[in-house]
């Protein structure tokens, strides 16, 4: 039971950290330093939620 929910939330937080990427090179493209913000979490988010995956 608890190996679905890791994969579930993991699948979920790789979507997520790739979805952010989209405001992140928006931001980076209109000179916005927010950009920075948004690459860092997409990274985050990514990271943890491929571990949770691979967990």
């Amino acid at each position: 039971m608890n190996r679905i929910v890791f994969i579930a939330i993991g699948l979920m937080l790789v979507m997520l950290g790739a979805l952010m990427d989209v405001p992140a090179i928006l931001d980076a493209s209109l000179g916005n330093p927010d950009w920075k913000v948004f690459a860092i979490s997409s990274g985050v988010s990514f990271f943890i939620g491929g571990a949770l995956v691979l967990a």
